[in-house]
């Protein structure tokens, strides 16, 4: 992400006050844009929703929405950063033209793993079948779009995603509400799908446009989910932990069910989901500033590293490095605790207006949930920086079993049911601030030796200390790894 923050960050540091807005909320969409757009088009949706009878066609839409987006981004979000990888790659080798073939092949895994797993739900759903139609459409739509996202941060032309973001939630509304007048629920779900074409269709043409042919579709991402394991089964457990809670608490017999299947409990979830709007200014702020920051003193280390500078260089550097992971962590907190402030103030107004003054309770407590979540986040991120990707998964499966279970006895016991959710990111943003600033303690450790570069020995060369390796114009290895088997005398002799 902080290839195009860096774009972001130019806008806001122009000194233009209207450039720096435009920055901030450019640099929001790119964190977020899927999810935050779709809380906006709901909420508008829910606010223009009529007083009738069946104007409870948004609550069930709203239901089944939430599951279309959590299985969704399980399904994504699993695949999302062996992806993510692979397109680094891809681009660190000035071979942009297998992007395009990445995105296709990736794009066809996704249909047909979100078509298979949503046809199974819905056939166990008893709604209208055309309902049920577009459901399954949307799915994989969204599906695509999630996928979308890990190619967006490497265009160039920012501001017609902006737009096809924007115009696509407005298109959004427009149709949803039109068509509810004439088919009720099935025109939500048919509006919401036309808008949801309309934006992955932009997206994909975008990155089409940015990127020149190759091949046609490729799999070559696969290899990345064995060379990199912890990602792919970190990522698979961090998105089943971000929705273990909500469906914990939909299958707790104290909600609502639709359809059959379609099981969630209004007071949490919209309690819930408005927090989680909150996290957006950080995540902005985050990569405009703090990750753009960050990531120029991380070429710094290793441009060091390459160019052989002393070891009390790289040391500072290191020091460096830790201290502002700490600066950055203590900057978000401020800012975010401000927003948390803020809601608590409104929080009342803001559950009335939504229509939610029973799920105040829950409001407030998750306000404060979702700040160590955030940090949470952003301490992995640094984390998978410097590949510390074994801790990740370590993380990642903590705060799975930490948030099921937690939850599930805050259930149990009729305790706020968002309480689950607060300790087990409190927990895990504290175990994983202290790991990731215990990593960077030693890593130089983990620079040369965690990751050494096996090279072949010269059959005929005279062994004068290492300068057959400036020689052959080889830097940054680990000697003890590359000369544990070779014979000293015999090289000498040669």
């Amino acid at each position: 992400m902080a290839g195009i923050g860096f774009k972001f960050r130019d806008a806001v540091a122009s000194g233009n006050s209207l450039a720096a807005i435009k920055g901030y909320l450019y640099s929001a969409v790119f964190a977020a844009g899927p999810w935050m757009m779709t809380m906006v088009v709901i909420t508008v949706l829910s606010a223009f929703a009529p007083p009738e009878a069946d104007g409870a066609a948004i609550t069930i839409f709203r239901a089944a929405l939430s599951y279309i987006y959590a299985f969704s981004l399980v399904i994504a979000g699993t695949f999302q950063l062996p992806i993510t990888r692979c397109v680094a790659d891809k681009i660190y080798e000035k071979n942009p033209g297998e992007i395009i073939s990445v995105f296709a092949g990736s794009n066809y895994l996704f249909c047909i793993i979100s078509m298979v797993i949503g046809s199974i739900f819905l056939h166990f759903n008893t709604g209208p079948a055309v309902f049920k139609l577009f459901c399954l459409l949307i799915f994989v739509t969204v599906t695509l779009i999630w996928n979308c996202m890990s190619f967006l941060t490497a265009i160039r032309d920012y501001k017609f995603i902006i737009f096809i973001f924007f115009s696509g939630s407005v298109l959004t509304v427009l149709l949803c509400v039109f068509l509810k007048k004439y088919y009720g629920i099935t025109g939500y779900a048919a509006g919401y799908l036309i808008g949801q074409i309309y934006i992955f269709s932009g997206a994909a043409f975008e990155i089409i446009r940015e990127f020149n042919f190759d091949a046609g579709a490729k799999f070559i991402f696969l290899r990345y989910i064995n060379k990199y394991l912890a990602l792919f089964i970190g990522g698979l457990f961090y998105n089943i932990a971000m929705w273990a809670d909500k469906i914990i608490i939909w299958s707790g017999g104290c909600g609502e069910v639709y359809y059959g299947n379609i099981k969630v409990y209004g007071r949490y979830d919209v309690a819930v989901f408005t927090a989680c709007l909150t996290i957006i200014p950080a995540m902005s702020y985050f990569l405009v500033k703090i990750e753009t920051d960050f990531y120029t003193l991380y070429k710094k280390y290793f441009s060091l590293i390459l160019s052989r500078a002393e070891l009390e260089s790289i040391e500072q550097c290191r020091d460096e490095i830790i201290k502002v992971v700490e600066n950055s962590i203590m900057s978000l907190f401020k800012l975010q605790s401000l927003i948390i402030f803020a809601g608590f103030v409104w929080s009342a107004p803001i559950c009335s207006f939504l229509g939610n003054l029973k799920g105040l309770e829950i409001f407030q407590l998750a306000l404060v949930a979702v700040l160590f979540h955030i940090l949470y986040l952003f301490c992995t991120i640094f984390m998978m920086y410097f590949e510390f990707y074994r801790s990740y998964l370590v993380t990642a499966f903590s705060f799975l079993i930490l948030n099921s279970a937690l939850t599930y006895f805050a259930a149990a016991r009729g305790a706020n049911p968002v309480s689950g959710y607060f300790i087990s990111t409190v927990i895990c943003f504290f175990g994983t601030f202290f790991l990731t600033k215990f990593n960077l303690k030693y890593l130089l450790y983990y620079t040369f030796f965690s990751q050494p570069i096996i090279i072949e020995m010269p059959k005929n060369i005279t062994f004068d200390t290492l300068k057959f390796l400036e020689s052959e114009k080889y830097f940054n290895i680990s000697p003890a790894e590359k000369y544990k088997e070779v014979d000293i005398d015999a090289v000498e002799k040669a």
